[in-house]
């Protein structure tokens, strides 16, 4: 009877196995890495949507929406100091975004009898604005327009 030796197959066997768990391993941080970024975006994008219910909600309760708005933009500072609004997580950061040193607002604009809602929302590291920092039309609003904030 022949007897094979097969003592060099398993330490291949072996290094094939760790090599294979390496990539997936690497494959699945990267993955991980993605999904935790886009879930920020979301946060974030999240956040400007109850920024601009907050303010929709403030100017109802100060006024209808019969009369023209080209007035004062709806301030991050305003609308939390008024309690229409609690303190925002910066989801990047995980810091409670202060009341001052931030510019983010809400405008509500009145163009061809109906209201637009524009904002700017800005965080410590991100911004959901135009480039002049002018506020970006709500209904544009989505991850793939937040930028990165060079304040």
């Amino acid at each position: 009877m022949k007897q094979t030796n097969n003592k060099g197959m398993t330490l291949i066997e072996l290094l094939v196995v760790v090599v294979i768990l390496g990539i997936l391993a690497t494959i699945a941080v990267i993955g991980f890495g993605t999904i935790i970024e886009q879930s920020k975006d979301r946060a974030f994008v999240a956040n400007a949507y109850t920024f601009k219910e907050a303010a929709e909600k403030y100017y109802l309760s100060s006024g209808s929406f019969t009369t023209e708005i080209n007035s004062d933009p709806f301030t991050y500072e305003l609308l939390v100091g008024s309690g229409f609004l609690e303190l925002f997580k910066d989801p990047y950061t995980n810091n409670m975004m202060p009341l001052n040193g931030f510019d983010s607002q809400v405008s509500i604009v009145r163009e061809n009898g109906n209201l637009t809602y524009y904002i700017c929302y800005i965080g410590e590291t991100r911004k959901l604005c135009e480039n002049d920092g002018t506020g970006i039309q709500f209904e544009n609003i989505s991850t793939d327009k937040i930028k990165s904030n060079s304040n």
